[in-house]
């Protein structure tokens, strides 16, 4: 009697990712399986250059998977797709184990949304997710179980004036959506509201309130 199989996800999957489900990066090639990973590929691969059908050929055999692609608001305010670097002349550079059809370095600095839309499909890239906030009925913001930053996971922001904001984001390892036609390099850095160009000190963490003032 032939083995009955599980029925595979429908969603699109995230090809770009360094490894497949269940397995995490040894080094910036080489990817290793968990524990929890029941197949039988148990040395480690490199996926760096394979296709996407030579991955799917892999995944098949290997009793694995690809994560699936993040579905969400994409912030193309963003000059660089996600994993992508911003260099100091303003060129996007791949991350190592990009694979897809493009060159590593490209300047999109000059794109829209509307292009930046197109790079993503021609490149087989994504650009990150627009980081929103979930409200609760009494107004609080209400943290992603993925946020795994050093502040309370409940926080209301009302009373908070635009700096404060920078000064939390900053302590507390998040980021604020940017309102259309912004560029958060036009913004003021953390470290010149630390060196007394305002008068907003650093952030505590937990309670969000003001721990130095200065003059």
């Amino acid at each position: 009697m032939d083995q009955i199989k599980p029925c595979l996800d429908n969603c699109e999957k995230d090809y770009s990712s360094q490894c497949p489900t269940n397995w995490v990066p040894e080094d910036e090639k080489y990817c290793r399986p968990l524990s929890i990973y029941e197949g039988t590929c148990l040395l480690p691969y490199d996926f760096s250059n394979m296709t996407n059908e030579q991955k799917e050929i892999w995944s098949n055999k290997c009793s694995s998977s690809w994560p699936c692609k993040e579905k969400c608001k994409k912030d193309y305010s963003k000059i660089c797709p996600k994993g992508w670097i911003k260099e100091s002349d303003g060129v996007c550079s791949a991350p190592k184990n990009y694979n897809g059809p493009c060159l590593s370095r490209a300047s999109l600095i000059t794109l829209d949304k509307d292009m930046k839309v197109a790079f993503e499909k021609l490149c087989k890239l994504n650009f990150p997710c627009l980081k929103e906030c979930k409200m609760d009925d009494n107004d609080y913001c209400i943290a992603p179980q993925s946020y795994m930053g050093p502040c309370s996971k409940k926080k209301s922001f009302q009373s908070f004036k635009k700096e404060i904001k920078k000064a939390y984001a900053e302590e507390c390892d998040i980021e604020w959506p940017l309102y259309k036609n912004s560029r958060e390099e036009y913004l003021p850095k953390i470290s010149t509201l630390r060196k007394g160009k305002y008068s907003y000190g650093s952030v505590e963490p937990i309670t969000g309130n003001i721990i130095s003032t200065m003059k």
